[in-house]
């Protein structure tokens, strides 16, 4: 049983007569869990990895998705506990960096978050994502310097990037370099004329008062 193509219930519901027949057997623990994880049932599936893991402590797939589980239902240390074993069993997996990060960004741990996706970069890849991830990390943590070094550093890695183009304009703001928040955001409106965020930005950069906080979801 497998849940494919859509067809997550009755995943389910041969997974559970597989565990009817043979409570001991794992794999339908685990098939179980993953389609009730695709039908949005998080604390269910949630259960279902946890018997999995009580009796595989490593079992890696189980741990990565009740680490989801625990995501979607905003159980952030929760969830980045998982990720900590996951960490244990694979700690040169970079994927587990970027997961921790996120989830310690949800708790507002921004220092932690970008000491994470320092490490995901050097095992993995110095992308544009991870880069605005880190960005706006410290932006959060209001390490303007740094936040301005890795936007900037993504806007040479893809030049036509409205949302590092935005950021880092707001962080010019934040820092009193108006003039280079100005040059920002009307270099993203001729990539985006449409783009609410540089336009916004643009009107908020060319008033004589304090910026707002950046905004990372822009």
């Amino acid at each position: 049983a497998h849940p494919r193509g859509g067809r997550h219930a009755e995943a389910v519901d041969l997974a559970s007569e597989a565990i009817v027949l043979d409570d001991g057997y794992s794999h339908a623990y685990l098939v179980r869990a993953h389609a009730k994880y695709a039908q949005q049932q998080f604390e269910p599936a949630a259960e279902d990895y946890s018997v999995v893991i009580a009796r595989e402590h490593k079992n890696r797939e189980a741990l990565h998705g009740r680490a989801r589980c625990y995501g979607s239902l905003e159980q952030w240390d929760s969830a980045i506990r998982d990720v900590n074993h996951l960490m244990d069993a694979q700690p040169d997996n970079p994927d587990h960096w970027a997961l921790r990060a996120m989830l310690r960004s949800k708790l507002k741990l921004w220092a932690l978050a970008a000491e994470d996706m320092s490490t995901f970069m050097e095992k993995g890849s110095r992308n544009v994502k991870a880069l605005i991830q880190r960005g706006s990390c410290y932006a959060a943590d209001q390490d303007w310097h740094s936040a301005l070094r890795d936007f900037s550093d993504a806007i040479r890695l893809q030049p036509t990037s409205v949302r590092a183009l935005c950021l880092r304009g707001r962080t010019y703001c934040c820092m009193r370099k108006f003039d280079s928040a100005v040059n920002d955001y009307e270099t993203a409106l001729k990539i985006d004329k449409d783009s609410q965020a540089a336009q916004e930005g643009l009107e908020d950069a060319m008033k004589p008062h304090n910026p707002l906080p950046l905004n990372t979801s822009s």
